[in-house]
């Protein structure tokens, strides 16, 4: 489908930009395959692995092409990222793809199964309809260099929550093992919601970190992009947004709740918000920057109906709820103030000159400053998850 909207686009510039994307479906499911077969087995150090050199490698070619290939870079880099997974991924499993005889039959009851899943990536992800819809306003009210600027912010963000999203799929086959029994009250708060609470902490510190360091290292290592910073700000707490329903979303994805056709109802109605947010805002006047809260929007819609379809199983007594929220505030805020201080107590450092060593240099002071604030919240999770005494439980024994 990309690739016909490619034949008939009538913009050089763009035309090449859609082949890329449609070029990176194949590659991308076909890593997709090869990470189910690591699940199935378990083998969650594989996938960690791949992973971290997926994104590594990924990022690391946007950094160094990003100046003078642009959107080429940018879009492209993944494209190689997915072929380099594949690659690594050969040396442990052989898909084994061979001509079968399709059963119709089959074939219908697959696709009943797929089709809210698939659904869920024609209209979400970076290749969804949001995406798309998005990039047409921007392209038709600001023109293509916005565009690149916003795709750039877009691109930072979901890499964010990629990484975020590793460290939630590691943990699903022990989610859906677990969800196969029946759970008291008691194991459903210590199994279910404290994996929920350590995610969404965890996302509110990483992405917290995140927002201080960047706004110094985009303006030493790619100046040109440093006005998308204020929308890439709001795609960062939208980010932290999804991180807190990902594992909710991966519950109702269970065999026990079965909710697929009312995840990809929650994102299609997500998406219809975001976009009629950002439409509305760009007819009157607005800027970039509402494309962004769109999206934010939208997150934060997905968020409500996800844990309002799953509160029976994770919070069965009342005022579990409640006392989760609570339990989020002091972290989250904490977070949100040391960003906010951390921008103001570095602001004397903004007289140093502006070349990239000074931006670096200003970067990890400010990323040393945000850790040094947050260290409430690291007590609170130690105190909560005792992390130092399940580090050294794990800890194999001194040979004799």
């Amino acid at each position: 489908m990309i690739a016909c909207v490619a034949i008939f686009w009538d913009d050089p510039r763009l035309s090449p930009l859609l082949w890329i994307v449609a070029a990176s479906v194949v590659p991308a499911k076909l890593a997709a395959i090869y990470q189910v077969f690591a699940l199935c087995d378990k083998a969650f150090w594989l996938q960690a692995r791949i992973e971290l050199i997926r994104c590594c490698f990924v990022t690391a070619l946007v950094l160094a092409g990003v100046q003078k290939g642009g959107l080429v870079a940018v879009l492209g880099a993944p494209v190689l990222g997915s072929l380099l997974v594949i690659f690594l991924y050969r040396r442990h499993y052989s898909l084994g793809l061979r001509g079968v005889k399709l059963r119709y039959a089959e074939f219908l009851r697959q696709a009943r199964i797929g089709l809210p899943i698939t659904g869920l990536n024609v209209v979400s992800g970076n290749a969804g309809l949001q995406r798309w819809l998005e990039r047409v306003l921007i392209q038709s009210s600001f023109g293509t260099a916005s565009l690149g600027v916003y795709a750039f912010a877009a691109w930072v963000a979901s890499q964010l929550l990629a990484m975020l999203g590793a460290v939630a799929q590691a943990i699903q086959p022990h989610l859906y093992d677990l969800l196969a029994q029946e759970l008291t009250s008691d194991e459903a708060r210590r199994r279910l919601v404290r994996p929920t609470w350590l995610m969404s902490v965890a996302a509110a510190v990483f992405l917290g970190a995140v927002a201080s360091v960047l706004p110094n290292a985009i303006e030493a290592i790619v100046p040109e992009y440093k006005s998308c910073l204020p929308a890439l700000q709001v795609l960062i707490a939208a980010t932290f947004l999804s991180a807190v329903f990902w594992i909710p979303a991966l519950i109702l994805y269970s065999v026990r709740l079965n909710g697929q056709g009312s995840y990809f109802v929650f994102w299609t109605a997500a998406v219809a918000i975001s976009i009629a947010i950002a439409a509305v805002a760009l007819a009157y006047g607005g800027g970039v920057i509402w494309v962004a809260w769109g999206y934010l929007v939208s997150q934060g819609v997905v968020l409500v109906l996800t844990f309002r379809r799953v509160a029976q199983l994770l919070f069965p007594e009342k005022g579990d709820a409640i006392d989760f929220v609570k339990s989020l505030f002091l972290p989250i805020v904490n977070a949100l103030l040391a960003v906010l201080a951390t921008q103001a107590i570095s602001m004397p450092l903004d007289v140093m000159p502006d070349e990239v060593w000074a931006l670096l240099i200003m970067a990890a002071v400010k990323g040393a400053l945000f850790c040094l604030l947050c260290l409430p919240t690291l007590y609170v999770i130690e105190r909560r998850i005792g992390l130092m005494a399940l580090f050294s439980r794990n800890r194999p024994a001194a040979a004799a």
